[in-house]
């Protein structure tokens, strides 16, 4: 299980108006999931039309424990075996430190993992901008000067990618005139 609902009900959009370049200085990151997993295209839809309300998700950490931190950013990468449309489907903002999740939340409707759970490493994390109609594709992404050595593009196994500087650089204009103002 890559991540799961913790609560419903409260705020939908975390919005907290830090400054993206002290984030960026301290790490941006893409955070995978597959759509044989969970069924995150459909709570990013969801959290759009109001019919769930989020006040914090918890994603499972693969690698890079040391250096996710938070106060970060992420971007939702949904990807997953003959899904065509892999791609950045929003933003997230890393609410926790790294910390060892022991619970498992057996009620998480959005569940398709059938693996057994096991405790492991986690962070909570806020939606920050849910951009799932209109999404980044990679294969747009591939076609982008500077974008074509991005690890999500060239590594898919894991759930934890580090985005470089000068590739969020390029990202960041593409992603704001996706949500309409500067992040």
């Amino acid at each position: 299980m890559l991540f799961r609902l913790l609560e419903q009900g409260g705020a939908i959009l975390i919005n907290t108006g830090s400054d993206i370049k002290d984030t960026l200085n301290s790490g941006i990151w893409i955070f995978q999931t597959l759509i044989q997993n969970y069924r995150y295209l459909d709570l990013l839809r969801d959290h759009l039309i109001g019919k769930v309300k989020i006040k914090n998700l918890e994603w499972s950490i693969d690698r890079f424990h040391k250096q996710i931190k938070q106060g970060q950013l992420a971007l939702v990468w949904i990807g997953g075996n003959k899904f065509i449309n892999r791609g950045i489907y929003a933003v997230i903002e890393i609410l926790s430190d790294v910390y060892t999740d022991y619970e498992c939340d057996e009620d998480d409707p959005y569940d398709l993992s059938n693996e057994p759970y096991e405790p492991g490493p986690a962070v909570k994390i806020g939606i920050k901008y849910n951009f799932v109609n209109d999404c980044l594709l990679g294969s747009d992404l591939k076609q982008i000067n500077g974008l074509e050595k991005l690890t999500i593009l060239t590594l898919r196994q894991g759930t934890v990618f580090k985005v470089d500087k000068s590739e969020w650089h390029i990202l960041r204009p593409i992603i704001e005139r996706k949500v309409g103002h500067c992040i």
